[in-house]
């Protein structure tokens, strides 16, 4: 009996990252609404505020997709 937990992790720029708007307006939308100690947890606390304010400049409130796929 056991049990499995993979986790693949990425490493990306935010500068590249943003250069699909589908996942900038998605991360804005993610670190935003995300619970003050689930940021905590993931370490985010220290350059959120800064994060969801440059992110917000590239959310227009368009819908998003599902999917990693560009709309």
């Amino acid at each position: 009996n056991g049990i499995v937990f993979p986790i693949r992790c990425y490493l990306i720029k935010m500068d590249e990252l943003v250069t699909q708007p589908k996942w900038a307006r998605r991360l804005h939308r993610v670190i935003r609404d995300l619970p003050e100690e689930l940021a905590n947890y993931k370490g985010l606390t220290r350059y959120r505020a800064t994060l969801v304010e440059w992110l917000s400049k590239l959310d227009d409130g368009s819908p998003t997709s599902p999917g990693f796929g560009p709309d």
